[in-house]
């Protein structure tokens, strides 16, 4: 949403028509993504919030999501926040959907200093988490998502 929360939903709010809604969804990059812990999975996910952190971007902007309404002078938001579990065969793919995020944020990672192309090995990174949730019984949580939207 960039640096200035408020004055971006004020700004997309101001081209609803009315009746129109201002819809919104954020995830909570801070959540854990799998478990039980496994450690490419540790480092893949410490990797992204250290970028996110150095990048300046709010990692938890979907907690925020009430008061960037309320400081922008909208009405109050209707809220909801929502989680899936991928187990077994799922599982897997969720594993390389989550390195094709690595992997899209990797140019980001590289210019904050937190990562090289080598050390993140993109051609194999799907492979590897999924092989470490095979290894563990691992599940991967999707989300939490925090919705919030509005009417003009």
């Amino acid at each position: 949403m960039g640096t200035d929360p408020p004055l971006a939903l004020s700004r997309a709010f101001a081209r609803l028509r009315p009746g129109g809604l201002l819809c919104l969804q954020e995830p909570d990059l801070a959540a854990p993504r799998a478990a039980p812990p496994m450690p490419t999975w540790e480092q893949a996910h410490g990797r992204l919030l250290e970028t996110m952190r150095r990048a300046g971007v709010e990692a938890r902007m979907g907690h925020t999501l009430f008061a960037a309404f309320r400081a922008a002078g909208l009405p109050d938001p209707e809220m909801h926040v929502e989680s899936a579990v991928r187990c077994g065969e799922r599982a897997g793919h969720a594993a390389h959907r989550r390195a094709d995020l690595l992997v899209a944020t990797l140019p980001l990672m590289e210019r904050t200093g937190v990562t090289t192309r080598v050390q993140l090995a993109p051609d194999t990174l799907g492979d590897r988490l999924e092989a470490e949730l095979t290894a563990h019984d691992g599940i991967v949580m999707l989300g939490p998502l925090s919705a919030a939207w509005a009417r003009a």
